[in-house]
C-alpha cells in the first residue's frame, strides 16, 4: 500500500532546501529530491512545472523563514528599539545565508525573478508587522505616519544589509531621535 503523505509540497520544498544547505544548489536536482523525500517524480510535477518552478517556490519559502522570525522578534517583550535590531540582524543572516546558497550562475534568472516582485511583497507583509508594533509602543502626530516609519525602516534595513554603507549604530542614533516610546 503506497504511503500517504502530508502536504507534499512543503516536504519537496524542505528537502530542497535541505539539500542546497548541505550540499550546494547544484546538488538540488528532481531525482535527489524525490530519493531523499520519498515523493515520485510523477508527484513531483502535480506540484511543480519543472525545476526553475521548484527553484522560484524554495527561495520564496526560504523568505518565508525570515517573515515568520520577524513576527516573533515583533511579539517579544523587548523594547522596540532592540526588536528593530534584532530585525535587522535577521535580515543580515537571511541575506547572507540567501546570497550564499543561491548565488549560482544556473540559479542567477530565477533569483533576480525571486527578488523582484516577491520582495516588494514580503517587505510590505514586515513593514505591515512592524507598523502595528511601532502603533502600540510609540506616540506618532500627524507630521509622519507609522506606517512611513516603518516603510523607512524596513527599507533602510534592506539597503544597510545588501551595500553595508555605514554601520548601524549610526541608524540607532536616528531612531532614537525619530520614535517617541510611550
Amino acid at each position: 500500500m503506497p504511503k500517504i503523505i502530508q502536504d507534499p509540497e512543503r516536504l519537496i520544498l524542505s528537502v530542497a532546501r535541505e539539500l542546497i544547505q548541505e550540499k550546494g544548489y547544484s546538488a538540488m536536482n528532481i531525482r535527489a529530491i524525490s530519493k531523499k523525500s520519498g515523493v515520485s517524480i510523477g508527484t513531483f510535477y502535480n506540484y511543480f512545472s519543472d525545476k526553475s518552478a521548484l527553484d522560484y517556490k524554495v527561495m520564496l519559502f526560504f523568505w518565508k523563514g525570515y517573515e515568520e522570525n520577524v513576527k516573533i522578534i515583533l511579539d517579544s517583550d523587548a523594547s522596540i528599539l532592540n526588536q528593530i535590531n534584532d530585525c535587522y540582524e535577521t535580515l543580515k543572516v537571511h541575506l547572507g545565508q540567501f546570497l550564499e546558497l543561491f548565488s549560482v550562475n544556473r540559479a542567477h534568472a530565477t533569483t533576480q525573478r525571486c527578488m523582484n516582485p516577491d520582495k516588494n511583497a514580503l517587505i510590505s507583509r514586515v513593514s505591515k508587522m512592524l507598523s502595528d508594533r511601532l502603533i502600540e509602543t510609540c506616540v506618532f502626530d500627524t507630521v509622519i505616519s507609522a506606517d512611513e516609519v516603518a516603510n523607512f525602516i524596513i527599507n533602510t534595513h534592506v539597503q544597510m544589509a545588501s551595500y553595508q554603507i555605514y554601520e548601524y549604530e549610526l541608524f540607532e542614533k536616528v531612531l532614537e531621535k525619530l520614535l517617541v516610546v510611550k
